[in-house]
């Protein structure tokens, strides 16, 4: 089969594609092991007392529009590899959300990636819009 994953390939894509399929028992223990994780996330919130994370939405700024790979230094680079910021949390049903504040040289956007507790549902969309509205991240005209 042309596209036949090897055995010792690593790579996020490789990752996705073994995980969309799984027996059911393979599923309820990821599931408990996504609700430790997600305990752990509220114990962060809880104890330590942020409103809320920011990291990058991706390593590099965003992909453009259509592409699915994008060259870094030389190197192709697929669009799974750009996730891992944003798939830090997703999975344990916190509220996140990416918001663009700075452009590339080619005017392709930085964004950051806002991640809260359970409760910041309307914190993150706020915190958002002002970091859009900072003037030294503005889109140059």
């Amino acid at each position: 089969m042309k596209h036949a994953l090897e055995d010792d390939d690593t790579s996020p894509r490789a990752t996705v594609l073994r995980h969309r399929t799984q027996t059911h028992r393979t599923r309820l223990r990821a599931d408990e092991e996504r609700h430790r994780l997600r305990q752990t996330w509220h114990r962060l919130f809880a104890d330590a007392g942020p409103d809320l994370i920011v990291t990058p939405a991706a390593p590099t700024p965003a992909i453009p529009a259509g592409s699915r790979s994008l060259l870094v230094d030389g190197a192709e680079r697929g669009f799974f590899d750009q996730t891992a910021w944003t798939t830090l949390t997703s999975h344990t049903g916190l509220p996140g959300l990416i918001a663009p504040v700075a452009h590339d040289p080619n005017g392709l956007p930085i964004g950051v990636h806002l991640t809260g507790p359970a409760s910041a549902d309307r914190l993150l969309p706020a915190v958002a819009e002002e970091l859009t509205q900072l003037p030294a991240l503005r889109r140059p005209a």
